[in-house]
């Protein structure tokens, strides 16, 4: 399929580092370009889509539509894209504005400008109904709801210098599947189940594994990343815990999902182990990709002593070392692993584990692997993390060099 002659805008998360570093390891594109903090251009090749499905990051996608677009050409520009429309013409405006641009636009300029291009094709003898913002940006629940992606149009405005470029939402995330998967299915548990399906399926794009890969999770918990393993087609899917109630909710919620989503096709093997053991339930060299959120340790309140931070952060630096003992012997070379570290905050900062365990890793033989070019993000590893959040993620990525 040849590339598409204009890019197409990827609107990004929470965590628009994450989400870009998904997209660059999902698409293996190498160049693009920031139009705001939270939005990338990029020329790509594949079906928005299916595509926005594959990611976890990415909450819209746009079809970019025209450049130095004024306030006074507005409604007419936005109008020769409405008028092809069959019946009635639905549309809504998204205002992305950056700290430094030089072009803004209020809630209330928004309104002026809804109403004057909803006139503008009524004088044209259409039926035009205009989706009303209540705050800059529409959200995806607002775009689905009106269907502004399939039988109207939602407009992204992003400032350029003192004039506007214009882009058209041609896909969504599946918020309301990824939900389902979240708080609709049968099982789960506050001290297994914290992992967020998105998040999860962040993790499996980042190992760039094939779908004809087999896909470990040493510490599955109640299932999430083997279920989102399944939803986005990998045939064969692992999963081991120490507990036996863990693999009872995974195995659980992957019957769940089947009955959900007919259109899986891949297995899920499951069974009790601790990760020890590894070696001594699998052959060796026989997995292609570890993706795991490992025992993060206690539930943290924020009330811990300093001590208590030290003796956790120690019983997982020997957890996780030991674990990787393991991965060694029965990844095959050339194998990947997308691991998860936890840091603690403390009063004055954080208390990290990875500047323990990473050294002793690269003895081993694992080489860490950025997840982001230099240029972009001066660390080997990305953090996910929420304000108010006691423990951060950060999300490591090594590799077994195949000599």
């Amino acid at each position: 399929m040849p590339l598409s002659s204009k890019p197409y805008w990827f609107v990004l998360g929470r965590e628009p580092l994450l989400s870009l570093a998904e997209i660059l390891a999902a698409t293996k594109v190498t160049t693009f370009n920031w139009l705001q903090p939270n939005i990338v251009s990029i020329l790509s090749a594949q079906e928005p889509g299916p595509l926005v499905k594959q990611l976890g990051g990415t909450v819209k996608i746009a079809k970019e539509l025209a450049h130095n677009v004024t306030l006074a050409s507005f409604p007419d520009i936005c109008l020769s894209f409405l008028t092809p429309l069959p019946g009635k013409i639905v549309f809504g405006l998204s205002f992305y504005q950056s700290e430094s641009g030089k072009a803004h636009l209020t809630t209330k300029d928004l309104e002026t400008l809804g109403k004057a291009i909803k006139r503008a094709g009524k004088n044209q003898g259409r039926s035009v109904r205009y989706i009303q913002n209540r705050t800059p940006i529409l959200s995806s629940a607002t775009v689905f709801h009106n269907g502004l992606v399939d039988r109207g149009v939602e407009f992204l405005i992003v400032p350029k210098g003192n004039s506007f470029m214009l882009a058209r939402t041609v896909a969504l995330q599946p918020f309301e599947d990824f939900s389902k998967r979240d708080y609709g299915r049968p099982a789960s548990d506050a001290r297994s189940g914290m992992l967020p399906p998105k998040l999860a399926l962040m993790l499996l794009n980042f190992s760039g594994a094939p779908l004809s890969a087999s896909i470990l999770d040493p510490f599955c918990g109640s299932g999430t990343i083997l279920m989102e393993a399944l939803m986005r087609g990998f045939s064969t899917v692992s999963g081991s815990d120490v507990s036996p109630k863990a693999i009872a909710d995974s195995q659980k919620n992957i019957d769940w999902l089947k009955g959900q989503w007919k259109t899986i096709s891949g297995q899920a093997k499951l069974e009790v182990g601790d990760v020890q053991s590894l070696v001594d339930r699998l052959p060796a060299h026989s997995i292609d990709a570890i993706v795991t959120e490992p025992f993060l340790g206690p539930p943290q309140t924020g009330h811990a002593s300093p001590a208590e931070l030290e003796n956790s952060s120690n019983d997982l630096l020997a957890l996780y070392f030991t674990s990787f003992q393991q991965f060694k012997k029965i990844l095959r070379p050339g194998g990947v692993i997308i691991f998860v570290v936890p840091r603690f905050k403390k009063t004055n900062g954080w208390l990290t584990i990875s500047e323990r365990l990473v050294p002793k890793l690269v003895q081993l033989g694992f080489v860490p692997q950025a997840l982001l070019p230099p240029s972009l993000h001066s660390e080997p590893f990305l953090l996910y993390h929420r304000p108010d959040q006691h423990v951060a993620r950060e999300i490591w990525k090594f590799v077994i060099p195949n000599n």
